[in-house]
């Protein structure tokens, strides 16, 4: 019987390039909490010490003995499009669970400034093709609105 129930991971999915991964991974034990998890992003085991992460990643873990679990969390800072991809979190039963993670390209960073003045934007997805589009929408006097898709935008979530 494995000891290892299952492996669960959630998480940032979608983001600008230099934003922050943050993905969680919750693997419950059948008698306690596993000791460890592994992290791999395609394919490659991510080691914090290696020149691709050092210095941009944290890998941290908390067991919850009543749960029997394993709380792990990966924080990737400073996103790049290499950081793209799936991301598996792999339990020592070797019982996996995989996120893929989207960046999108990012050529001219808005200063703080011009973020701030897009607060309006926000994401709609289409019931056909389930597509993200950014949409920026501004009232005018007479309470009309004018909405346009964007390139990038300074906001991904609702």
């Amino acid at each position: 019987m494995p000891s290892i129930l299952g492996v669960s991971l959630n998480g940032t999915t979608l983001l600008d390039s230099r934003g922050t991964i943050i993905i969680t991974c919750n693997a419950t034990g059948a008698e306690r909490a596993p000791e460890s998890v592994d992290w791999f992003h395609e394919g490659s085991i991510i080691r914090q010490q290696s020149s691709k992460w050092s210095g941009r990643v944290k890998i941290s873990m908390k067991a919850d003995v009543l749960r029997r679990s394993l709380i792990s969390q990966l924080i990737i800072e400073r996103s790049t499009l290499k950081d793209r991809g799936a991301y598996i979190c792999r339990s020592p039963d070797k019982i996996m669970e995989s996120i893929e993670v989207h960046i999108l390209e990012d050529n001219n960073p808005p200063s703080r400034a011009f973020q701030y003045r897009q607060r309006d934007d926000f994401l709609e997805r289409t019931k056909t093709r389930n597509i993200l589009r950014c949409v920026s929408c501004k009232i005018r006097k007479n309470s009309e609105h004018v909405c346009a898709l964007k390139r990038r935008c300074s906001v991904y979530y609702c």
